[in-house]
């Protein structure tokens, strides 16, 4: 799974993305806002991986468990992107003074194909349990 180094921002505040977009800048990793519109599409395809269906998997009614919040939260999704490369992102990112964004994942072989709204209820319910 080749991509270019980027993130993909869900629900950011735009004096917020612009900061962390600042950050991603000076690091050589691009940036790209999903809009609403795109919840449905796959984490592949807004990533701008070829062969990854626009569509994405998704086996959950849309927001509907109580746990969750109705609208998508500020939710960050990484791309092409080392290990190596996180760390110093993170660092920087903390360096800034950004405030922090809970809910973040790393596109793998497996959410590929996932919508990003079905990644988002998982990360949801991921930091649910670990808040607890």
């Amino acid at each position: 799974m080749k991509t270019q180094k980027q993130i993909l921002f869900f629900s950011l505040e735009r004096k917020k993305a612009s900061r962390i977009q600042e950050v991603c800048s000076s690091l050589g990793i691009q940036t790209k806002t999903v809009s609403g519109n795109q919840y449905d599409c796959s984490l592949g395809y807004l990533a701008g991986i070829a062969g990854v269906p626009a569509h994405g998997q998704d086996d959950g009614d849309t927001f509907q468990s109580p746990l969750l919040l109705p609208v998508m939260t500020e939710m960050m999704v990484f791309s092409g992107i080392t290990s190596e490369e996180l760390d110093t992102f993170l660092d920087a990112y903390r360096a800034a003074g950004i405030p922090p964004i809970a809910l973040k994942a790393i596109l793998t072989p497996t959410n590929v194909f996932w919508s990003a709204k079905k990644l988002y209820r998982e990360l949801q319910a991921e930091h649910l349990r670990m808040s607890k």
